[in-house]
């Protein structure tokens, strides 16, 4: 399987490349059409390998951070390498963590052949796997000792962190977030967490 190549473009055309390795051996690879490659430029990449039928294709990444974002997106039931690749493509992979953590479907409406149903489906089963819980409070201008406190003292109660951060967010919006008050931000947290 392969999971990086090194080598020298021959070929560059809008979205693929034929990538040459000092071999001599030459690969097609898919690239982000918004990057503008050219011919005898030197090229790092890293690989997602697509297999099927009739062999496999490649889809190559400048960030090791672009690549894993591709891996986490195709456990998404119904999300295929190429829809992934094109979202990273796209959106690159840290607008897809900021869509996540907002819980935001839209973000995904400017990737072509990414329908609303399967964009919803993403932010429901990846916001929890991507999104830590230290990320979650980085981007909130909150009390960030106290969302600590609250995660902890639901953590050792034995909820997951993407029910954490969701339980979060709900008592954010319904007003129940209340930063003077531990102990009734837990229990308000606990109803939410109790109707999933």
């Amino acid at each position: 399987m392969i999971g990086f190549l090194s080598g020298k473009i021959v070929k560059a055309s809008p979205g693929k490349i034929i990538v040459k390795l000092p071999s001599g051996l030459g690969y097609i690879v898919s690239v982000s059409p918004i990057i503008h490659y050219m011919v005898n430029d030197q090229v790092d990449l890293y690989i997602h390998e697509a297999f099927k039928d009739t062999g496999s294709d490649l889809y190559g990444f400048i960030e090791y951070s672009d690549y894993e974002m591709v891996e986490k997106l195709l456990k998404v039931n119904g999300v295929g390498p190429k829809i992934a690749a094109l979202a990273v493509y796209t959106l690159g992979h840290e607008k897809i963590r900021q869509g996540l953590l907002k819980a935001d479907p839209k973000i995904f409406d400017e990737v072509k052949g990414l329908g609303a149903k399967t964009a919803k489906k993403i932010i429901l089963e990846l916001k929890g796997d991507i999104i830590s819980i230290e990320d979650f409070i980085q981007n909130d201008y909150s009390n960030s000792e106290f969302s600590l406190e609250f995660t902890e003292a639901l953590s050792n109660l034995g909820y997951k962190r993407g029910d954490i951060v969701s339980a979060i967010s709900s008592l954010k919006k319904k007003g129940d977030w209340n930063d003077a008050d531990l102990a009734g931000t837990i229990r308000a947290g606990l109803k939410v967490l109790s109707k999933n």
